[in-house]
């Protein structure tokens, strides 16, 4: 009798979750549906545009990049370009070249139809790095600000190739001060791209500046506030 009950309850389920689809779908099991009687037979229905698909750049995407970006006479050779986009490589890194040099590199990007995933621009390296008789790491968040705005404003014709800065390779926790105020005024200047710093990778310690790895981390995150996180691991190295 249990079995009869039970598979009974299920028979009546499972025609209760039929009509409630196709109440949902086509409307109520009572309602007539005439539309197909009362349509003439030589009306065409309005096509319907396909929504445009929302443009893509940086992590919005899947990209395909690499670490080292064009050097020297091989920034202007359309050769190299060809092969990047040949290999299938969608966004490169700009590293270690002058203003002028970056510019002329961002016009064959966008005439190859790559973006550039990292721009390292002198000034900038100038800023984190102290470098500069006038920048030094302890350099006020309002000279940073200067800094950044002349930066960015400077590329401001080739934002449309540009999805990040290049701001510090593999820094200590001594530079995080002075890349926290870097990535807060990108962050006001040029909100709709990324800033790049590569940290440390896990084990040379001697680097870090802080007593285990969770606590480099730790404190890059809670200083700088990063776009996200991105580290070197040198993996094939032997020792």
């Amino acid at each position: 009798m249990k079995t009869i009950m039970k598979r009974f309850l299920l028979a009546g389920l499972a025609a209760s979750m039929t009509l409630g689809a196709v109440s949902c779908g086509r409307g109520s099991a009572n309602e007539s549906d005439t539309s197909a009687d009362t349509a003439s037979p030589d009306t065409e229905l309005p096509e319907t545009a396909a929504p445009e698909a929302e443009p893509s750049r940086g992590m919005k995407k899947f990209e395909i990049t690499f670490y080292g970006g064009l050097y020297g006479d091989n920034m202007v050779d359309e050769h190299f370009y060809q092969m990047i986009v040949d290999c299938g490589f969608t966004t490169i890194p700009l590293e270690n070249n002058g203003t002028e040099q970056n510019k002329a590199a961002l016009e064959l990007f966008r005439k190859y139809g790559l973006t550039c995933s990292a721009l390292m621009d002198p000034r900038i390296i100038d800023a984190s790095a102290g470098n500069d008789s006038q920048v030094f790491p302890d350099t006020p968040a309002e000279e940073i600000d200067r800094i950044v705005a002349e930066v960015v404003a400077d590329y401001a014709d080739y934002m449309d190739v540009i999805d990040g800065w290049w701001v510090q390779d593999e820094p200590n926790s001594g530079k995080f001060d002075v890349l926290g105020k870097l990535v807060s005024a990108f962050r006001r200047y040029s909100p709709d791209e990324n800033t790049m710093i590569n940290l440390f990778p896990c084990w040379p310690n001697w680097a870090w500046g802080e007593d285990t790895y969770d606590e480099y981390l730790d404190e890059f995150v809670a200083q700088v506030n990063p776009h996200y996180l991105s580290y070197d691991n040198y993996h094939f190295y032997d020792g």
